[in-house]
């Protein structure tokens, strides 16, 4: 992008009036501005989902480790009510 917006505003300096040149840069500019908005609301988004993957793997992790800890209690009074 930096080469493409130094070669246009060379060729604007040396051609001012041409207004197609202009144009062009302008259209240049706001292509750039668009991907990056796009990239932007990609990465967010992608952002996001991690999050929400990170949010259920740590519930996930909370309810296993919640089994880990009920399952050998439950077995322990279970021999203890056979004793």
């Amino acid at each position: 992008m930096n080469a493409a917006r130094t070669l246009m505003q060379r060729a604007i300096r040396l051609n001012p009036e041409v207004e197609k040149l202009w144009l062009e840069y302008f259209k240049l500019e706001l292509l750039y501005r668009e991907k990056l908005m796009d990239r932007k609301k990609f990465l967010l988004s992608a952002t996001i989902e991690m999050k929400q993957r990170e949010k259920e793997l740590e519930e996930q992790n909370e309810k296993n480790l919640d089994d880990e800890t009920i399952i050998p209690l439950l077995q322990e009074e279970v021999r203890l009510q056979k004793v």
